[in-house]
């Protein structure tokens, strides 16, 4: 077996260097709409940027231009092109990390402190609208602590005051020190130059609103139904996300407007026809695991709660799978593949299905169908390694 190579991953090189840059040069600085270990911005959990730091408006200004030149070569190639605002778990996601706006004095900081920690007390009481009214006494000393927007935002959600909550937990990602959601500023820059465009041929689909993640927003906040963590969709939140988008298609291709006619699949039909069963959800959770058990997730209030939560959900899954030996999963992968014979996650999820219940002949055949799709793919070859060395054939397993 070949030794662990100790080239760093290009991310780690630049995420590396842009910290070594913006030590010297205090106009640098990081934010990722997504994950930030995937990005190399894991390294910046301790560079927080406040929401009224100027330099953030050059990071809007260079995205903006960045998105129109995207726009252009769609456009110049003869494209039609969609464009989407960026959704995010507003609700179930608190701040990655929160602090004191500068230039409080001793005497506020108790001020606000005491006001706070009581509020959090009435808040485990129960007594939420006292609760508000002491936080609403710390937020006039300091108006964009994130943490505090958060508490706020809940309780005003268990008053079913949900206006007030949408406000409250937008101020609460907004004003996260650690950069690490799209913001209303950035999603506010798509909508502006989606607007600049005055042809058909760019139009806007808003998944922020959506996702209740707008002020103006009449649908439900999203929270832990349609996301993971900060961004990561849940199944039902790719639905919510792709039929949105399928009914916006008409506007972009007048082609497909009977598309619009027929209608989306409902979800059942789409988990139907995708083959998506306990098996799935335990393969997706067993991936998002281990990237929210550490910083900054590990930062974020309640975060013990969200893995045993997680952690409970997979075991629940593996005893829908065990319960039949996994001949449930199996049957619904063999009708979905009756459709698509080709698909190649489809033949990943059954090879790693059959590996797990030690079938290897069934396992190298799918893995084997998923690599004519997919020849580069890494998944498969690492798989193929697996049933290999579990199948005694070591000399197999090493190329």
């Amino acid at each position: 077996i070949k030794s662990k190579s100790n080239t760093p991953w290009y991310t780690k090189i630049f995420a590396e260097t842009l910290v070594k840059h913006a030590e010297q040069d205090t106009k640098i600085i990081g934010i990722t709409g997504a994950m930030s270990g995937g990005t190399g911005m894991d390294i910046f959990v301790d560079k927080v940027v406040s929401p009224t730091d100027p330099r953030l408006e050059s990071v809007y200004s260079h995205f903006q231009s960045n998105l129109r030149d995207i726009i252009d070569v769609g456009r110049k190639a003869g494209a039609q092109v969609l464009v989407s605002t960026v959704a995010t778990n507003i609700k179930d996601s608190p701040p990655f990390s929160s602090q004191h706006s500068p230039g409080l004095s001793d005497t506020d900081l108790q001020q606000w402190q005491g006001a706070y920690d009581e509020a959090t007390k009435q808040i485990k009481r129960g007594n939420d609208s006292e609760a508000l009214a002491l936080l609403e006494e710390s937020q006039s000393i300091d108006p964009q602590h994130a943490l505090l927007a958060y508490k706020k935002a809940q309780s005003y959600e268990k008053l079913g005051q949900l206006t007030e909550a949408r406000g409250a937990y937008i101020d609460a990602r907004n004003w996260d020190r650690l950069r690490f959601r799209t913001d209303s500023t950035l999603n506010e820059r798509i909508r502006e130059t989606v607007q600049e465009y005055s042809d058909e041929r760019v139009a806007l689909f808003d998944a922020e609103r959506v996702f209740g993640g707008t002020a103006d927003s009449t649908y439900s906040i999203a929270g832990y139904d349609d996301f993971f963590e900060h961004v990561h969709f849940t199944f039902e939140g790719s639905y919510k996300l792709a039929s949105g988008i399928f009914r916006r298609i008409p506007s972009v291709f007048p082609d497909l407007a009977s598309a619009k006619e027929m209608g989306a699949p409902d979800l059942p039909t789409c988990a139907e026809q995708l083959g998506w069963n306990s098996w799935g959800k335990i393969q997706q959770l067993d991936g998002i695991l281990p990237l929210i058990d550490r910083p900054p997730f590990t930062y974020q209030l309640d975060h013990d709660k969200r893995m045993l939560a997680l952690k409970n959900e997979v075991g629940q899954h593996q005893a829908t799978v065990y319960k039949d030996n996994g001949i449930g999963a199996l049957k619904n992968f063999s009708n979905a593949l009756v459709d698509r014979p080709e698909d190649p996650y489809l033949h990943q999820l059954l090879g790693e299905l059959y590996y797990a219940m030690n079938r290897h002949d069934e396992a190298f055949e799918h893995i084997n169908a998923m690599l004519r799709t997919l020849p580069t793919s890494h998944d498969a070859f690492m798989q193929l390694a697996y049933i290999y060395y579990k199948s005694g054939k070591i000399k197999e397993s090493l190329p």
